[in-house]
């Protein structure tokens, strides 16, 4: 698990690692889209050239205030042969 040294924010690698009474108490249940649950089968499914990292952000008070949801991308270039259209 990658975690920052900072005592403002926290990085996860994995939704598995995540506090979930942290998450959820700045995520609404109602936002599927962002639950624990549907983000880690989403991770599971997502394919090897997008890597996901997590976000919390906390008062001075160490409260949770902010999450945040982030994908790497890898790309490759290859380069086209490039034809004249002339």
């Amino acid at each position: 698990m990658l975690e920052s040294t900072n005592d403002f924010f926290k990085i996860y690698e994995s939704a598995d690692h995540i506090p979930p009474s942290h998450w959820n108490n700045v995520v609404d249940k109602d936002h599927i889209y962002l639950s624990l649950p549907y983000l880690s089968a989403l991770e599971y499914s997502l394919p090897e050239t997008l890597t996901p990292l997590y976000v919390l952000i906390y008062d001075s008070s160490n409260e949770p205030l902010i999450a945040g949801v982030f994908q790497i991308a890898t790309f490759t270039y290859k380069k086209v042969a490039q034809r004249s259209l002339f």
